[in-house]
C-alpha cells in the first residue's frame, strides 16, 4: 500500500465527569504541530459540565466532533470512537492526560521511517502536587517483533500495556474491540490482541504523554466487587493466551501476580475493609491466582518491593505482605 505523505489520525477521547481536565487534554491536541487530526471526543452520559465543554469545543475548532452516548464504560466509549473514526491512524488519549505539542509528527516520524504499523512512546506520571516521574526516557528507538512485545504487555510496570501513548494504524483493527464487559484490564487485552495481527512494534523511548496520576482513580477506591473485577480480566486474558502457540505462559502467571498484588494493597489492606487478613488469604486462594502464585517468577519483576512482596506471597507469610501493604497505604496519603 502506497503511503499517504500526510495522513489523517483520528484522535479518540472517552469523556466521563472530567470538567476540571478536558480543557488541557483537548488545548494539547488543539495544538499539535502535526494538524491532520480529527479529534472524537465521545461523552459517555457524564453528569457534569463536560458534554458542554465537548460542545463548545466542536464549535471552536471543526476538527473536533462529539458523541454523546449513555453511560457504557470506558470501553464502551473507545468502541464507539473506532466506529466512528475516518483516519488512516487511530490513537487514544485519556481526558484528564495530555500531549506534548509535538506527540503526533513523531510518532508518525519514527513509525513510517521504521515501516511498522504500531508504536508505542515513553510517558510522565504527573501527580497531583507536581512531582513528575519519566518512564521509558533514554531516547531510543527499538523495532521488535510483537510476539516479543506482549511479553512487553504483559510487564505492567514500564505500561507498554496502557492504550494511550501509542498510535495505530486502523486497517490492523479490523474486528478488534475493547471487551465492555472489563471494567479493569481491558487495555492490556486490547493491545495483545492487536499483536497477534502484525508482526513488527516500534518502541519509541521518548517521554511524549503526559499521565495525570488521578489519587481518585477507581483503582484506588474501595469497592466490594474489586476482586470480582480483576478476577475476570485476568480470567479473560488467560483464556485468549491459551488459545495462541508459542506463547510462555509465566509472562501472563506474572501479570496475574501483579495484580494480585494491587488487589493485596487496594482491597484487603484498603482502610475501609476491615476484614483485613481474611481478605487476604481469600484472594490468594482463589484457584486462578493461587496458580498464579505458585507459576510466576520472582526474578521477573525489577522491583525489589515486588519481589520480596511475591515472595511473601508464595511463602505465605502473610504477616509480612500485611506489613508490607499497610506501608503502601501509608505511602499512597503521603
Amino acid at each position: 500500500m502506497e503511503k499517504v505523505a500526510n495522513p489523517l489520525i483520528s484522535v479518540v477521547i472517552p469523556v466521563y465527569n472530567v470538567q476540571d481536565y478536558l480543557d488541557r487534554c483537548v488545548e494539547s491536541i488543539a495544538k499539535q504541530t502535526y494538524e491532520n487530526l480529527e479529534v472524537i471526543l465521545v461523552d459517555d452520559g457524564s453528569k457534569d459540565g463536560s458534554p458542554k465543554k465537548c460542545d463548545e469545543w466542536a464549535k471552536k475548532d471543526n476538527r473536533i466532533t462529539v458523541i454523546h452516548k449513555q453511560n457504557g464504560g470506558v470501553s464502551s466509549a473507545r468502541n464507539a470512537g473506532i466506529d466512528k473514526a475516518k483516519g488512516e491512524y487511530i490513537s487514544f488519549v485519556d481526558s484528564d492526560d495530555w500531549l506534548e505539542s509535538n506527540y503526533f509528527q513523531e510518532m508518525l516520524n519514527i513509525l513510517s521511517n521504521n515501516n511498522v504499523e504500531y508504536i508505542t512512546c515513553g510517558y510522565k506520571r504527573v501527580y497531583e502536587d507536581g512531582k513528575i516521574e519519566e518512564f521509558n526516557n533514554d531516547g531510543s528507538t527499538l523495532v521488535i517483533d510483537s510476539s516479543e512485545y506482549i511479553k512487553e504487555v504483559l510487564n505492567v510496570h514500564p505500561g507498554y500495556g496502557f492504550v494511550h501513548m501509542k498510535l495505530v494504524k486502523k486497517e490492523v483493527l479490523n474486528n478488534i474491540r475493547f471487551n465492555e464487559s472489563l471494567k479493569v484490564g481491558e487495555d492490556a487485552l486490547f493491545n495483545t490482541m492487536i499483536c497477534e495481527k502484525i508482526e513488527k512494534v516500534a518502541i519509541y523511548n521518548k517521554p511524549l504523554y503526559n499521565y495525570y496520576f488521578n489519587p481518585e482513580s477507581v483503582v484506588r477506591k474501595y469497592d466490594a466487587g474489586y476482586v470480582d473485577k480483576y478476577y475476570k480480566s485476568m480470567e479473560e486474558m488467560k483464556k485468549y493466551l491459551l488459545n495462541k502457540e508459542n506463547i510462555d505462559l509465566t509472562y501472563l502467571y506474572n501479570y496475574i501476580a501483579f495484580h494480585i498484588m494491587l488487589i493485596c494493597v487496594n482491597y484487603c489492606y484498603h482502610p475501609d475493609n476491615k476484614d483485613n487478613m481474611k481478605s487476604l488469604k481469600e484472594v490468594c486462594n482463589i484457584p486462578l491466582f493461587k496458580e498464579a502464585i505458585k507459576k510466576s517468577k520472582i526474578k521477573r519483576f525489577a522491583s525489589k518491593s515486588r519481589q520480596i512482596t511475591l515472595f511473601t506471597l508464595k511463602s505465605k507469610l502473610y504477616f509480612l505482605t500485611a506489613a508490607i501493604c499497610k506501608i503502601r497505604q501509608k505511602q499512597f496519603k503521603k
